[in-house]
């Protein structure tokens, strides 16, 4: 294990160090947890590219142990690292109430069923999983196969959808473990992953919030959501359509900002080419500024920042 993950570091990637999986403790083996949560600490924990301590995977029946054990993980490691624990397939953050649970967790191995929609369950969940106050984060989206998310553009809104409401997301392929030595294998939409990650590491996206107002989109065919800094220097916004395939037009945006001169990007999200690009000036959040939408196919990113 500790080859892995200094193989991993060498090549900067991080992990986070999942304690129990098949193995499920107890109260009465609290004692001798202990001294297996302490043999971690201090023989894993010296590595800087372990980034989180995660309890038990997909488990929700050993609430009890799991608390005890997060709570020593988060009042014993030197470097405070993350810790939480994932429950299984749900709609909400698991144990989002316990305090030493830093990150907000769901797992939502769905796909493109038809009541797995796009505003109310994947915009939905991410939204619950975001009002818990702490990072939000979704390590299992549907998997192409056991989970039918093999629709690739269905599955490119998905993720647009959930970092634009503020949560990380991360792409789970093929069966999830799985194939994961199956390097001649790409995932429906794999080309998708790249843009995604290239663009929300380009913004202040840690300083962004969900912002209901900033900019609005009155298309009830359309879902969309929205983040802005706090002082809306930078406001973003991912719009897409319910249908498939489908190609939108006529539509126009309200926009409420600061007083400033503004550039507005118009975006394809697939492989970030710019569609258009225009100069605004803006006179305070009370006095709105509509603008024409460009026509585009499927989905479009807005992205607005002060000059």
């Amino acid at each position: 294990m500790e080859d892995r993950i200094k193989l991993a570091g060498e090549n900067g990637i991080g992990l986070d160090i999942i304690l129990y999986y098949s193995l499920r403790p107890n109260e009465k083996d609290i004692a001798t947890q202990r001294v297996y949560w302490d043999y971690i600490l201090s023989r894993l924990g010296k590595y800087s590219n372990v980034f989180s301590w995660e309890i038990m995977y997909t488990n929700n029946t050993q609430k009890n142990i799991i608390d005890i054990a997060g709570s020593y993980f988060k009042n014993h490691d030197p470097h405070n690292r993350p810790v939480f624990s994932s429950g299984p397939a749900s709609d909400d953050a698991f144990m989002p109430e316990k305090s030493w649970m830093d990150i907000s967790v769901v797992q939502t191995p769905t796909g493109n069923q038809p009541i797995y929609e796009l505003r109310d369950w994947y915009l939905a969940v991410a939204r619950n999983i975001y009002g818990h106050g702490k990072p939000a984060f979704n390590p299992q989206p549907g998997r192409e196969m056991v989970d039918e998310n093999d629709d690739p553009v269905f599955r490119r809104k998905q993720s647009w959808l959930w970092c634009a409401s503020g949560a990380y997301w991360s792409w789970h392929s093929y069966d999830g473990c799985e194939g994961i030595n199956e390097i001649n294998y790409y995932s429906p939409g794999w080309q998708y992953s790249k843009p995604i990650s290239s663009f929300f590491n380009s913004i202040p996206f840690w300083a962004m919030n969900p912002n209901y107002t900033a900019c609005q989109i009155d298309n009830h065919e359309l879902v969309s959501a929205s983040l802005a800094t706090p002082n809306r220097k930078t406001v973003i916004t991912y719009a897409c359509s319910t249908k498939p395939t489908a190609f939108v037009r006529n539509n126009t945006m309200t926009l409420r900002l600061h007083n400033g001169e503004y550039q507005v990007f118009f975006i394809r999200p697939a492989d970030l080419k710019k569609i258009k690009a225009i100069n605004i000036s803006a006179s305070g959040p009370n006095n709105l500024l509509e603008i024409d939408l460009p026509d585009f196919n499927d989905d479009i990113l807005i992205m607005v920042t002060k000059k």
